[in-house]
């Protein structure tokens, strides 16, 4: 079992710097609410960082490109947190309850309930 987290930005440097001037200067309008969770204007923020560090699951993250074109799909919204299992790729956490999170905390105890509620 693993959760494939797809942020909504696309790979590469030129996009980092973008997202990084667009987070900075118009936070409020950012696209991607997964990124703003789990990333400061330039870094992994240390709370993420420790969860994915201890987590009992397994975690792969992508750009919205880089799964494009490792899993030959477009069918999800971004961003999406998928659960991998079994060759098989469900919905864990969809765009539109991501976009609701407030806080990285939040984030974090969705993430462990859920995975809680999956083993026998």
């Amino acid at each position: 079992m693993t959760l494939i987290i797809i942020y909504n930005a696309n790979s590469g440097k030129t996009n980092a710097i973008l997202d990084v001037a667009h987070k900075w200067i118009s936070p409020g309008t950012y696209n991607c609410r997964l990124c703003s969770l789990t990333y400061g204007t330039f870094s992994e923020k240390q709370a993420w960082k420790e969860f994915r560090k201890t987590s009992s699951v397994a975690m792969e993250f992508y750009h919205k490109d880089e799964f494009e074109s490792a899993f030959r799909t477009q069918e999800f919204s971004y961003p999406v947190v998928l659960l991998s299992e079994n060759n098989k790729l469900t919905t864990f956490i969809p765009k539109e309850e991501l976009n609701a999170i407030k806080t990285l905390d939040e984030l974090i105890q969705l993430i462990e309930k859920r995975l809680a509620n999956l083993s026998p």
